[in-house]
């Protein structure tokens, strides 16, 4: 004799199939939590770690050093000192409005106490400087560099510093300043010559 059967719902086909009594109570079962999750396509991009740390490295970067290395450091006395410096941009971008201050005093080495203010100026002028390239720039002392202070020089008791500061604004508008300062060499050890100050050196 035949078996009665009876209708269901097949969650596969989304039909009415005929199914056998047996199979009833599991399949309603089924039905009654089986909710097809939609589908969605495409993706997001999450850039909130990724974007500070690319604005990083793309910004300008500069740094300040002297145009000649290897030239022996001569000033004349009872006179201001002057030298040149060059400011390159070791960033990726741009680096627009720069201009610099600096100034030029002998002072105690160790350094203990602070170098002289910077003078104010206000007949600098405003530059731009791409990717791996240099402006030259003057620095000079506010002060005459008197024979005494430049035989302490010499003795090895002071260093002459040139410091300064370097500002501009970077490509994403953000007013950008580096700190340096550079010092006469150990005169033990050769020709007095510039060089980096292990400290004063700084960049924001």
């Amino acid at each position: 004799m035949a078996h009665k059967t009876s209708t269901g719902f097949c969650p596969l086909r989304g039909l009415q199939t005929p199914l056998p009594p047996r199979r009833q109570s599991f399949l309603s079962w089924l039905h009654s939590r089986w909710q097809p999750a939609p589908l969605r396509f495409g993706w997001q991009l999450d850039t909130s770690k990724s974007s500070g740390r690319n604005r990083r490295t793309a910004v300008a970067c500069l740094r300040a050093s002297f145009t000649d290395p290897n030239a022996n450091l001569e000033i004349a006395l009872g006179e201001k000192a002057h030298r040149r410096i060059e400011i390159k941009n070791f960033g990726v971008t741009p680096a627009s409005d720069v201009f610099s201050l600096g100034n030029i005093a002998i002072r105690e080495f160790p350094l203990i106490g602070e170098l002289p203010a910077i003078p104010l100026r206000t007949d600098f002028s405003r530059t731009v400087i791409p990717p791996g390239e240099t402006h030259e720039a003057a620095l000079g002392s506010a002060q005459a560099i008197s024979v005494n202070e430049w035989e302490s020089v010499e003795a090895g008791e002071a260093r002459l510093y040139m410091y300064g500061i370097i500002r501009y604004r970077d490509a994403f508008g953000q007013n950008r300043e580096t700190k340096f300062r550079l010092m006469s060499s150990d005169p033990e050890l050769g020709p007095i010559r510039l060089i980096y100050c292990p400290t004063g050196n700084e960049a924001s």
